[in-house]
């Protein structure tokens, strides 16, 4: 059996210092594919598919229940067009097969979703969490993490076999005339006791209407450079929830009769064993200065500077930042650093300033694609990186980081895409020929944790690729291609 995940001596390292009584990886090593006269299909990956459509995936998140049981939520097009639901899968043998796909949110037909969260309580309730658009036929990145106008939050929970119907969580809600009241980026999570909350962006003028203002007529309007800096959180517990609550307002300043605030962007974090959020956010101004990009952390009341990065605001938005607290309590931040002599993913400790680097690209090759974080169980943390490995479109390769709860392991690859591609070239003529070539490829999303036995569950994107080129004699080329994005799970 060829295989397409790299077991090398780094994987066993990273999982071997953090897992007790796991079973060392038994994959083989990969085998260089063959290429087969007159076709060009990349061989299947052996790793069990979760997307059904493969026309656009985005979002995963990956849990383990206290049963050991896995369970998966992402954002997958059925459709092309605007045809986006939220689906779940489960497994109960250690990911080796999963359940059918389940549509969580087919019952809102027609209104873009995502992204979504994944959360799982104390009662081993099962929590997915999506944003929804409020207006129908109107497009919506399922992948986009940023703040966005008109959507509303909502959330389906499994107890035992049986799903609820969806829920509402934001009031008041979001429509067509109202789109203020909506929601902007969002996470969700369980804190110490096992409760789950969730904790939004929301316009600040929602808890604060003080902050409204006449302009002459009797319709309040937003005030002029008031950024949306209010954060909103709702407790959640089974079918039932509290009534939204501002957790954090971003600092108000005042000059003359003009007050103002951050927007918060982005924002990502986790709840400590009061409920509170911490989270990590993008800050901006009405007249934020252009090429950097301000990164905050909240908590406690106070908003203070964690890494001003030298790249534009809208770098993040592909790249969002994420935050992780090890066993000591200490904040990680984990940002895409663009400048500086190399690209690089690194973690900063807290507001102290200091970083470690994950994954530095190198030059020309290994361009970013995307990155995603993960908390582990005892402050461990992982980081999934999605890399070009040579520069060139379509040979990525999956990455991945272990924080093992004292130190980061030397970032691995994990897959080896190009022993899945295939070619072929065949003459027509001295004047005509026909090539056609098939590709596999990291693609831009994924997620990480742990079991509860300690192994490392791994999903993420593979993209495939076909090209075609038929050149002739009068004719000085053409050509197409195709990609397919599919989610792969795997476990370590």
């Amino acid at each position: 059996m060829k295989t397409y995940i790299k077991v090398i001596a780094g994987v066993t390292a990273i999982t071997g210092a953090i897992v007790i009584g796991c079973h060392k990886p038994t994959l083989a090593a990969p085998a260089v594919s063959e290429q087969k006269p007159g076709t060009a299909q990349a061989q299947q990956p052996e790793d069990p598919r979760l997307t059904h459509y493969d026309l656009d995936v985005a979002s995963p998140q990956v849990k383990v229940g206290a049963d050991n049981k896995i369970h998966v939520v992402f954002v997958e097009s059925t459709k092309v067009g605007i045809e986006s639901f939220v689906f779940y899968r489960s497994s109960t043998d250690g990911g080796k097969s999963f359940s059918a796909p389940t549509n969580l949110s087919e019952d809102m037909a027609g209104h873009m979703v995502g992204p979504c969260r994944l959360a799982i309580d104390g009662q081993n309730r099962v929590y997915a969490v999506w944003r929804v658009l409020s207006l129908a036929n109107a497009t919506l990145s399922g992948e986009s993490h940023q703040n966005a106008l008109g959507c509303n939050l909502v959330y389906r929970v499994l107890v035992g076999s049986q799903w609820s119907p969806i829920i509402t969580i934001n009031a008041p809600t979001a429509d067509q005339m109202h789109q203020g009241r909506g929601v902007g980026s969002f996470f969700a999570g369980v804190d110490p006791a096992g409760r789950v909350h969730t904790a939004y962006v929301l316009n600040t003028d929602v808890f604060h209407p003080d902050l409204m203002f006449q302009a002459g007529s009797p319709y309040a309007q937003h005030r002029p450079g008031l950024g949306n800096g209010s954060i909103g959180e709702v407790d959640l517990n089974g079918t039932t929830h509290t009534a939204p609550r501002e957790a954090f307002l971003s600092p108000m300043t005042t000059v003359g009769a003009t007050k103002s605030c951050d927007t918060l962007d982005l924002v990502d974090g986790y709840f400590d064993a009061n409920g509170a959020p911490h989270l990590v956010a993008q800050a901006t101004t009405s007249n934020e200065p252009n090429g950097q990009s301000r990164i905050v952390i909240a908590e406690g009341g106070r908003q203070t500077p964690a890494v001003t990065l030298p790249n534009p605001i809208y770098h993040q938005f592909g790249y969002p930042p994420a935050l992780l607290v090890d066993a000591q309590g200490r904040n990680h931040v984990i940002v895409d650093f663009a400048g500086g002599e190399k690209h690089s993913v690194r973690d900063y400790l807290g507001t102290t300033g200091q970083y470690t680097v994950l994954k530095t690209e190198m030059p020309v090759n290994f361009p970013l694609r995307g990155f995603q974080a993960g908390q582990g169980p005892a402050g461990t943390m992982a980081v999934v990186l999605e890399m070009d490995d040579t520069g060139l479109a379509n040979e990525g390769e999956t990455w991945i980081a272990v924080f093992d709860g004292k130190a980061w392991r030397q970032a691995v690859q994990v897959t080896t895409f190009k022993a899945f591609s295939s070619g072929n070239y065949k003459a027509l003529g001295l004047r005509s020929s026909v090539t056609t070539v098939g590709q596999w490829n990291a693609g831009n999303t994924g997620a990480a944790t742990f079991d509860n036995s300690g192994h490392f569950l791994l999903v993420h994107e593979a993209d495939q690729t076909g090209n075609f080129a038929i050149q002739g004699r009068g004719v000085t080329g053409v050509g197409g291609g195709s990609r397919s994005p599919k989610l792969l799970f795997h476990r370590f």
